[in-house]
This record gives structure tokens, C-alpha cells and sequence, in this order.
């Protein structure tokens, strides 16, 4: 939705370099910074010392949890023509059709693009790897990046989001449900019934109903109840990209000693919330948000 108003304000050149800031810089910091602590304590802490190890893990050049600022930034690239229509014109095209659509159907209903575009690039592309080689899940995500553009001047269906919001969340509440008990039920039980690849397409649906369910529910409630100026949302906003960023590397040092401790599950689970949540605020607020290179390696915008 940000790339539209971003559109409104800069031409495609700038545009892009304005990707390369906010995704490919703190990418290569993540890859050369932040992954490698994670790497270490994932393969190698039994084996010899961080340091020692360094250079052959970032050779490795691994992106782990930041596949999703790379898969961010060629989406970014590959929808520029869809951008530029979508502030054009002949957006009305594309709005009217859509609004009419969600009129007639509900907006639930996009779901049924997700499934086709699931279900068939998982048939050519069954792997669950997040490499941008693998169009199953580039397809996947293209089409949340593409909902999200339409939806983010498209007045009509903001106010069916606000509308359906209970409805909408009570799909996707059934939708979890069903997800839940699918993922439980004994092999044995359903093998008989359906061969592989059809279990696996209804596993695809599932979680197709789940992810479009979620995501429209939480606009619709927050269109309602997060649509106000407030210094406290914006301050959070501001803070979840560097969370994003830190939040895999910093659960995986914690995790590491808090689960060899002969504590409870629950007791660990907490131990590793209020560890890991306290640590990258701290991180955050003391060295990250007052610095404006460190602010620039994080994605962030001048203060």
C-alpha cells in the first residue's frame, strides 16, 4: 500500500532508489551483520569459536528470516508497470471491477485467485524454500503485494473491510478451525480416501482460507479502530522494521541457553518472550534509533 503514495511523490527512478535504501541496505547488513550470530549458534558453537567461523558463514551468504526484505524488493521491481497504472487513470478500471466484484461476492472471495495460483504453482514448484528460484512462493506473496495495492486507494473497499469486519473475522476463524483439524487428523485416517497430491491441495486451500481470512480481518478492524493519528502507533510503526530484523538472531542466542535448562515448556516460553522482547527494545532505543547511520543500516528514515 506504501508504494502508491510513494509513487504519487517520486518518479520510478527514484522510486527504486528509494527501495534500494530501505530494503537492499539493511539486506546486505543483515546477511553481513545480523544472520551470521544465528548461523553460528545453529552449526557451528560445538565447533570451533565465532570469530574463527565468520568469514566461511557469510561466504555462505545466507538470508534466513530476511528472505522477506528480498522477496519485498524484487516484488517492488517487478510491479512498477501495475503501480503506474494503479495511479493512473485507468486505475478506475481496475477498481470499479474489483469494487463490484467484493459487492457481488464479498471480498472473501478474492481467496479463490490465492487457491488457483497455490495449487497449481505447487504442483511445478512443491518446495517450501523461500529462494526467490521457487514461484510457488514469489506467486504467493505477489498476490497479497498486488491485493495491497488495490486495496490502498480503493475507498469502496475500505468500507467493505470496515462492513464485513465480523463476518470476515468469523471466516477466519472457521477457516482455522478447519486448518487445525486438518493438520491433526492421523494419516491413516484420510490415506485410503485421498492419494498425496490431493492431500496436499487441500493443505494448500486451508491455508490459503487462513492467510487472506487473517489479513482482511485485521484491516477491516484496524480501518475502525487504528485509523486515528497517534504518537504511540506511529513510535511502533517506526520500530518494527529494525524488530523485524533483530528478532530471529537475538530468539536463537536465548533459545539456545534457555532450553538446556531444566525448566518447564512454559516457563522457558516466557523466559524467551520477555528475554528476547526486552533485549531488542533495549537494543532499539539505546543503539539503533538515536544514530542516524545505524538508523540508515535498519531501513529506518531520518528523523
Amino acid at each position: 500500500m506504501e508504494l502508491c503514495l510513494l509513487f504519487q511523490k517520486k518518479t520510478w527512478y527514484q522510486f527504486i532508489i528509494e527501495r534500494v535504501k530501505r530494503l537492499v541496505i539493511p539486506l546486505v547488513f543483515g546477511v553481513l551483520v545480523i544472520v551470521p550470530p544465528q548461523v553460528y549458534y545453529e552449526e557451528y558453537i560445538e565447533q570451533s569459536s565465532f570469530f574463527k567461523v565468520l568469514p566461511e558463514i557469510v561466504l555462505q551468504n545466507k538470508v534466513n528470516h530476511l528472505w522477506f526484505i528480498e522477496q519485498l524488493f524484487v516484488l517492488s521491481l517487478l510491479f512498477i508497470p501495475i503501480i503506474l497504472l494503479m495511479n493512473s487513470n485507468k486505475r478506475f478500471l481496475v477498481y470499479n471491477f474489483m469494487s463490484n466484484w467484493s459487492q457481488r461476492f464479498e471480498i472473501f472471495s478474492w481467496v479463490v485467485i490465492l487457491i488457483i495460483l497455490r495449487v497449481f504453482s505447487k504442483f511445478y514448484f512443491p518446495s517450501n524454500s523461500n529462494s526467490l528460484t521457487n514461484l510457488s512462493t514469489l506467486l504467493f506473496y505477489a498476490f497479497f503485494f498486488f491485493s495491497g495495492i488495490v486495496i490502498a486507494k480503493n475507498q469502496n473497499i475500505w468500507l467493505l473491510l470496515q462492513k464485513n469486519r465480523r463476518k470476515n473475522l468469523f471466516l477466519a476463524f472457521i477457516s482455522t478451525v478447519v486448518f487445525y483439524v486438518y493438520y491433526f487428523i492421523p494419516t491413516d485416517v484420510i490415506s485410503p480416501f485421498l492419494s498425496l497430491q490431493h492431500r496436499w491441495n487441500l493443505w494448500y486451500i486451508v491455508c490459503c482460507l487462513v492467510s487472506w481470512g487473517v489479513i482482511i480481518s485485521i484491516l477491516g478492524y484496524s480501518s475502525v479502530y487504528l485509523n486515528n493519528k497517534s504518537k504511540v502507533l506511529s513510535k511502533l510503526n517506526e520500530a518494527v522494521y529494525p524488530f523485524y530484523i533483530l528478532h530471529q538472531t537475538v530468539i536463537i542466542i536465548f533459545g539456545y541457553y534457555i532450553i538446556n535448562n531444566d525448566l518447564t515448556l512454559i516457563i522457558k516460553l516466557i523466559l524467551l518472550l520477555i528475554s528476547s522482547f526486552f533485549t531488542i527494545g533495549v537494543i532499539y532505543i539505546f543503539f539503533i534509533k538515536p544514530f542516524k547511520l545505524i538508523r540508515f543500516l535498519f531501513g529506518m528514515k531520518n528523523r
